[in-house]
């Protein structure tokens, strides 16, 4: 019996948090519509249109790699479908970092978890608020290699957001 020869390609990308929310798919709902777009965004369109991060290309088709021809093969990833074809869309956001929803989210759970939330059902929401982080600020407190943690990581977050215009990239 003769043995088939199969070869089997894999293309895998990953794109994670900030990526993920310049698209405007930060979320698993806001995510399962955009699978398409953010496929062809990384792969390329079959049409040619629109920009990609990865491509096969025909060798010695142009001396600039940009302006190489794609090679056939790759029009099969170019033409993968998961959830309709929306085109990919950048939506301006922040400069990186956590949301304020998920670092709200963050400290609820932390103080959730820790049982320290007490009731407080005249105080406003910026009362409780300043309570609860002040609360998780006191918990943090009691760990003493996190304030280490805390300066050291506080520094590379200035260095990285403090001085840079809004607007300007990474």
């Amino acid at each position: 019996m003769g043995s088939l020869a199969c070869r089997v390609w894999r293309v895998e990308a990953e794109l994670h948090g900030e990526r993920l929310r310049e698209f405007g798919a930060g979320t698993p709902t806001t995510l399962f519509g955009k699978l398409d777009s953010l496929w062809h965004y990384v792969v390329g369109r079959d049409d040619g249109k629109g920009e990609c991060w990865l491509r096969f290309v025909l060798p010695g088709t142009a001396t600039r790699i940009e302006r190489r021809v794609t090679d056939p093969r790759w029009t099969l990833f170019q033409r993968a479908t998961f959830a309709g074809r929306k085109l990919a869309e950048k939506v301006d956001g922040e400069r990186g970092g956590v949301s304020a929803p998920q670092m709200v989210g963050d400290v609820l759970s932390f103080l959730g978890a820790r049982s320290n939330l007490p009731e407080l059902s005249d105080a406003s929401a910026r009362d409780l608020i300043r309570a609860d982080f002040a609360r998780a600020a006191d918990q943090v407190l009691l760990v003493s290699h996190l304030q280490d943690t805390y300066l050291r990581r506080r520094a590379a977050a200035r260095a990285r957001n403090w001085a840079r215009p809004k607007g300007e990239g990474p």
